[in-house]
């Protein structure tokens, strides 16, 4: 990241990544409990930490936004430019995400805004990952009075539009997106196989079986909102609104 920085001549500042040895006891009680509808493996809590840290340092400065991403975001050459006519803009924007997974996102079909040829979409889908994105300090401070992102996966808390914080705050997304993570453009796959976060995955994939019948209820409440509601909402949404899946692509010239 360091050098991907230095080529495209933006600043930063490094905030270090936590790791599950810096969880506290208390912390590891409250979030990484299965026995609880939301909980946390504790590799996703130091994630989370880590991303709580870093919105920490951003509103010990002055400055009236922060881009945050994680150590494996691919930048687009165009994301500096898009950063300065941002905060010129001043868009009435708390987060906004950057970044692309190379999946369909469900999206009105015009934008809020558009800054030079990036629009400015709000989501009616989940963006997965949370690699690169833009906050506010309403946004950071909203996030930090919470604990939605330490119940749930940081991309979920921050950029579902159904959950509370996309509630309480403006959350959109930008396309073309300028950010990727790097197995999304199949760079590095030796070490995704291996990498932590998939480790993290496979941790959380054998603690769910493991507590299979003590979650039972709280899978089959899941299961009526993911595959029921939510689809009945979308077809809602397509017929009022317009929504439907819209690629997101990764503006990588």
């Amino acid at each position: 990241m360091e050098q991907r920085f230095a080529d495209l001549g933006l600043e930063h500042d490094r905030v270090e990544a936590l790791t599950p040895d810096a969880i506290t006891s208390e912390q590891r009680e409250r979030y990484c409990n299965p026995a609880e509808h939301a909980w946390q493996s504790e590799g996703e809590l130091a994630c989370s930490l880590s991303h709580l840290q870093a919105m920490h340092q951003f509103l010990s400065t002055p400055a009236p936004y922060a881009a945050i991403f994680e150590d494996d975001a691919v930048l687009a050459p165009s994301l500096p430019a898009l950063l300065e006519q941002f905060e010129q803009a001043a868009p009435q924007v708390d987060i906004l995400r950057l970044e692309t997974t190379n999946t369909r996102m469900r999206l009105l079909p015009r934008g809020d805004a558009q800054i030079g040829e990036f629009a400015i979409h709000r989501m009616l889908s989940t963006g997965g990952a949370a690699a690169g994105y833009v906050m506010s300090r309403k946004g950071a401070a909203r996030v930090l009075a919470g604990e939605e992102v330490l119940f749930d996966l940081t991309d979920q808390a921050l950029f579902n539009p159904y959950a509370p914080i996309a509630r309480d705050l403006t959350v959109r997304q930008l396309v073309p997106a300028l950010v990727v993570q790097e197995d999304r453009l199949g760079q590095r796959a030796d070490r995704i196989a291996n990498s932590d976060l998939e480790s993290t995955r496979r941790h959380r994939d054998l603690i769910d079986k493991a507590n299979f019948w003590r979650r039972a209820h709280y899978n089959f409440v899941d299961f009526v909102a993911r595959d029921i509601a939510l689809p009945l909402r979308n077809v809602w949404l397509r017929l009022t609104l317009g929504a439907a899946k819209r690629d997101v692509p990764f503006k990588a010239e």
